[in-house]
């Protein structure tokens, strides 16, 4: 590390920009994928349950 620190420095901005948006887009995907998928489970539960009425 010690070797690249001048390399670091240099570019830690466009690191750290790259981590803060990865984080933001995975924690909107991930909150996506609970949104649909909790729909999808509930209509699958309401249709099975109609299916034994």
């Amino acid at each position: 590390i010690m070797l690249h620190i001048d390399r670091l420095k240099n570019e830690a901005l466009p690191i750290g920009v790259s981590l803060v948006v990865s984080t933001i887009l995975t924690i909107a995907v991930t909150a996506l994928v609970i949104k649909y998928s909790t729909i999808w489970l509930q209509k699958r539960k309401e249709q099975k349950e109609a299916q034994h009425e």
